[in-house]
């Protein structure tokens, strides 16, 4: 272990060679070399408007592979938020979906979808189509279901439900099915490239 930055959490590496991460409210990117383990260059504020929970260390963001951010915009835990786009320009455009409490959203491989949670009288996973503004429903329990991983090939979501890890059909055409058994609280942030 090394660490890189004091005070900073939901750190995340970019293809461009940044190192994202949140700080004091706001992202900042930061030139990263993977093989050094070293930050390099002073870190630049990006971003003032995400979600985040220092609390816990997690933020509302996520960047597909040519580099687009997704966010939930604002900062008040619980309140409405829009879906955003920021492009590798600086170009905001909110994205149609009716502002609601969306947490932790998620590209799909191909980008087309996007996982999330979505409170709705209870924390629930669902699928947003972001092209034709459909947003799907794949779970309502009485758990709080969050942290959504797509699988390599887009065919499930992996994601928390109470304190387990569970897999379902990103489709919905099929129950969701527990992959853990245990004490301790889980969550899926990724796969790996072979599944």
């Amino acid at each position: 272990r090394k660490v890189l930055l004091r005070g900073a959490y939901y750190g995340r590496y970019l293809p461009s060679g940044h190192l994202v991460y949140i700080q004091q409210g706001k992202l900042f990117a930061v030139r990263f070399d993977p093989a050094k383990w070293e930050t390099g260059g002073a870190p630049v504020a990006i971003l003032e408007d995400v979600a985040c929970e220092p609390a816990g260390g997690s933020a509302q963001l996520d960047f597909s592979r040519n580099g687009t951010l997704i966010y939930g915009s604002g900062k008040a835990a619980g309140a409405a938020r829009s879906l955003m786009w920021l492009d590798s320009t600086g170009k905001l455009e909110p994205l149609p979906a009716k502002p609601g409490e969306y947490i932790s959203p998620r590209f799909s491989p191909d980008g087309k979808w996007l996982a999330l949670t979505r409170y709705s009288g209870g924390r629930d996973l669902w699928v947003y189509e972001w092209q034709r503004d459909v947003m799907n429903r794949l779970t309502a329990t009485s758990e709080s279901d969050s942290w959504p991983a797509w699988s390599p090939g887009g065919k499930h979501i992996a994601y928390t439900s109470g304190r387990e890890i569970h897999w379902i059909r990103a489709d919905g055409s099929s129950p969701s099915k527990r992959l853990t058994d245990g004490k301790q609280y889980r969550i899926p942030f990724s796969f790996t490239p072979d599944g």
